[in-house]
Order: structure tokens, then sequence, then C-alpha cells
């Protein structure tokens, strides 16, 4: 299971309040307010479990701390790049946690997004999946730099870009295209 899927499965049983404002009682009233209370214990149970996590994760796997998984990501900046082909990646940063030190990361070619909870998941190329929010859109420190570095190269997609009505894959029969650091 992801963590995603926890949260989500957290706030599905949270409408149980919001079913029960429909009852109009005392008991009803009572009921909600319990639950809203058990709920809100629950959610800070949940975030407190989250940050124990990665705080094990850092003391143990520094190289790996900001995946749950060896091919999923949660970086705290993204953007997305596209080539003249049409290929598009990302670029993404991990710079609220100083034992990452601001390290960027740009992906392989974008192949499909879908909407997850909140957020976002772009899988690319190589299997690799990044999960991301809206509102967090936009280059670091880290990325601004990269991005300077081959912007003549590339497009730096809208942050209000459909993301899920794109066609990821209009560049496919293009020549493969190199990044910025000669790699593909």
């Amino acid at each position: 299971m992801k963590i995603f899927d926890l949260e989500q499965q957290i706030m599905q049983c949270w409408d149980v309040v919001t079913d029960l404002e429909l009852v109009k009682d005392e008991t009803a009233d009572a009921l909600r307010h319990i639950y809203q209370l058990k709920f809100e214990k629950l959610f800070e149970t949940f975030e407190s479990v989250c940050a124990e996590y990665h705080a094990a994760r850092r003391e143990k796997k520094p190289a790996k701390m900001h995946s749950f998984q060896d091919n999923t990501y949660y970086p705290d900046k993204w953007v997305v790049l596209r080539w003249p082909s049409g290929a598009c990646k990302l670029l993404v940063s991990w710079g609220n946690d100083p034992l990452l030190d601001g390290k960027g990361q740009l992906s392989d070619v974008i192949t499909r997004v879908e909407e997850y909870g909140e957020g976002l998941i772009f899988h690319d190329a190589s299997g690799s999946e990044y999960c991301v929010f809206a509102l967090r859109y936009g280059l670091s420190a880290v990325t601004e730099d990269v991005y300077d570095e081959i912007e003549h190269q590339v497009e730096l997609l809208s942050a209000v870009t459909n993301w899920l009505e794109m066609d990821w894959n209009d560049h496919v029969g293009q020549p493969w295209l190199r990044t910025y650091d000669g790699s593909q």
C-alpha cells in the first residue's frame, strides 16, 4: 500500500461526519462531534507516523530518503520541460530537507499522468513515478541553475497546463533527444 492510498482511506472515513450532518437530532450531533475528534486524532497520528518514517529513512538510507520505493519519488518542487521534438520531462528537486542538500533530478521522458487524490502521478519511460502537487510547481534554487543551462533547448510549461489531457507520446517517431548532460 502506498502512503497516498492510506491518506485517501482516512479522508474517506472522515465522510461519516458529513453524513451525520444530514441527521438533525441531539444523538447525531453528539456522534458527529465524537467522530470529528476521533478523525482529527487519527490524522495527527498519521502525520506523526509519516514524520517518524521519514526520519528513520534518513538515518538508514540518506541516498533514497526522497523515495518510498526505488522508483517512486515525492519531490518538493517540480516543473515540466518540453523539448522541440515534443518529448517532456520532469525537472524535480528536494530542497526542503537539509540532508538532501538541495538535490535535483531530470526524469526520463514522461509517458502518462494520472490523477491521484489531491495530486498527480507522472510516469516516465524508465518506470519511475513522481507524485506531485500543483501548489509545489516551480523551480527551486537548484533546478533554476539546471534550467539556466538548458533553457535555450526547452520550453518550460505553464503551471496551469491541463496535465491529464496532454498527449505524452506526441514525440514518438522523433529523433531521440539527449539531455543537457549528454545522457539519454
